[in-house]
This record gives structure tokens, sequence and C-alpha cells, in this order.
């Protein structure tokens, strides 16, 4: 019997627990501003604790789906191609999450 959660299960399990907060206050943020214009959405996202937020909200996010797809590879898939198809994915989540940060830091 194991004594305790697996790491992989801890990290998930931690991510999801820090979505939580960021996920409503995205949701908020959005119903708040619905129906502006672009220069309206760049103004909000502008200001460095909404981008610092938002930033933090992709990359945890990103992270959390890169442990759910990486359970999923190693329960259907098989030796070289598993360690493909992981390879693959952390490189997505990876650039993901680079792309948001540039991009914000752009703003």
């Amino acid at each position: 019997m194991a004594k305790g959660p697996t790491s992989t299960f801890a990290a998930q399990r931690a991510s999801a627990v820090i979505l939580i907060p960021i996920a409503l206050w995205f949701l908020w943020s959005l119903a708040a501003h619905a129906g502006e214009d672009l220069e309206g959405a760049r103004n909000w996202l502008a200001q460095t604790h909404n981008k610092f937020l938002f930033g933090l909200f992709v990359t945890v996010g990103v992270f959390h789906g890169r442990i759910g797809l990486h359970e999923i590879i190693q329960d259907y898939f098989y030796g070289g191609m598993a360690k493909t198809l992981d390879t693959i994915a952390i490189a997505a989540a990876v650039l993901i999450a680079l792309i948001t940060w540039i991009s914000l830091f752009q703003i």
C-alpha cells in the first residue's frame, strides 16, 4: 500500500487548488468587462496585476493540463511512441507558456 500520494497526483491536485481562485478572478473579469472593445481589453490587460494573474492562470492551467495529458499518454501508449508524445506535450506546454508571457510583456 502506498504511503502517500505520488508526486504527479499531488502536483495535479495542487495546481487545481491554485487554479480555483485564479479562474474565479478570470471569470469575474470577463463578466465585468463584457462588451468592451479591443482597446478596453488591452487597457485592462496592461495593468500589472491583471497581466500577472492572467499569465499565472495560463501557466498553471497549461501545467495542470500537461500532467493530465501525461497520464493519458502513459495509459494508452507504450515505448517510443509514449516518449515521443510526452516530449511533444512538454514542448507544447512550455511554448504556450512562453508565448503567453512574451505577449503579455508586449502589451
